[in-house]
């Protein structure tokens, strides 16, 4: 049996095993897969010029224009003007660092790791990004958990990609949203990765196929 899925099912399916709930995945790109019994749903994962909230690429975007406001003296960040500058090369050259880059949202997400450093060194402004992205992402996931499981119904929801190593100045706000939308919801910390959400996948027979999430075809 061949069974093909976005890496949205397999970070679910790593993060949760077999059980019913949510998995919002935020690297580069953010995408939220819920799950309950052979059902999935999808939300956001519509790439950085569409959607994405929350995602490394929108912490990125964020901790570079700070940098950049502050360049120009419109308020911003010189803490992070300054880990911009180590990170691609000193102004006038660090936009074109960033604009002819093989990929340039995966650049730009690269800042994500320097905005989370920054945050945890009391930063105020990198600190506010990330409560904005914590925000998005537990927005994400609720609106995911709504689409197979009715209001105040209990529900879990974990998560998985590199955004999340910013540690508690992410993670504690994006618990706290989740649960002041949906009471009730347990926040879990994910069991493994994508890898073994794959291996699971695998095993698993009662997953219905799912354009755009997921691919499935008898031996």
């Amino acid at each position: 049996r061949l069974s093909i899925a976005s890496d949205g099912v397999t970070s679910l399916l790593g993060a949760l095993g077999e059980r019913d709930g949510a998995a919002v995945a935020a690297g580069t790109g953010t995408v939220c897969v819920a799950r309950r019994g052979s059902r999935l749903a999808k939300v956001d994962g519509w790439g950085s010029l569409l959607g994405d909230a929350g995602s490394g690429f929108a912490i990125g975007r964020a901790g570079i224009d700070a940098a950049l406001r502050h360049a120009d003296g419109r308020g911003g960040s010189a803490a992070l003007l300054r880990a911009a500058e180590r990170r691609y090369a000193p102004l006038p050259e660090l936009p074109e660092r960033i604009y002819s880059a093989e990929v340039p949202p995966r650049a730009v997400a690269a800042f994500a790791a320097d905005v989370a450093r920054e945050a945890a060194a009391g930063e105020p402004h990198a600190l506010a990004i990330l409560a904005g992205a914590a925000g998005e992402l537990a927005l994400t996931a609720c609106a995911a958990l709504d689409r197979l499981f009715e209001r105040g119904e209990p529900a879990v929801v974990s998560y998985a990609g590199n955004v999340f190593k910013a540690g508690a100045a992410l993670l504690e706000p994006f618990t706290q949203e989740v649960l002041a939308r949906r009471p009730g919801t347990t926040v879990l910390a994910p069991d493994g990765d994508s890898l073994a959400g794959a291996a699971l996948l695998a095993a698993l027979e009662d997953l219905r196929p799912q354009p755009g999430l997921l691919w499935r075809e008898a031996a």
